[in-house]
């Protein structure tokens, strides 16, 4: 499946304002399938990146194509991820989720 993708918002337009942050994009991941690797393409020029899955399950999350089964990060039930601070192009986001359900991605640029 694809995900819903929400068109890229500048803050101007949608009255927000976030100092150094020119663009916002969100992406609505289905996870049809438990316990395996997925991943989204990531946004050139990231800057934050914010990770959350809706409904109750253990998310597991890379950076490296295979790993996020092996050496990842844990966002634990009901929990979400702000990574701040980045300078990322080229770069991918691999995940795998205990339940099936959606994994919302918003990314700030």
């Amino acid at each position: 499946m694809s995900p819903n993708v929400v068109p890229v918002l500048s803050p101007s337009s949608a009255s927000v304002s976030i100092q150094g942050i020119q663009n916002v994009k969100i992406t609505n991941e289905n996870i049809s399938t438990i316990n395996t690797e997925q991943s989204v393409s990531l946004t050139n020029n990231l800057k934050t990146l914010k990770i959350r899955f809706r409904g109750a399950a253990i998310v597991k999350y890379s950076f490296v194509s295979g790993e996020s089964g092996s050496n990842y990060f844990t966002i634990p039930n009901n929990c979400s991820e702000e990574i701040e601070n980045l300078d990322l192009s080229g770069k991918s986001i691999y995940f795998q989720s205990s339940k099936t359900g959606v994994l919302e991605i918003v990314e700030l640029y």
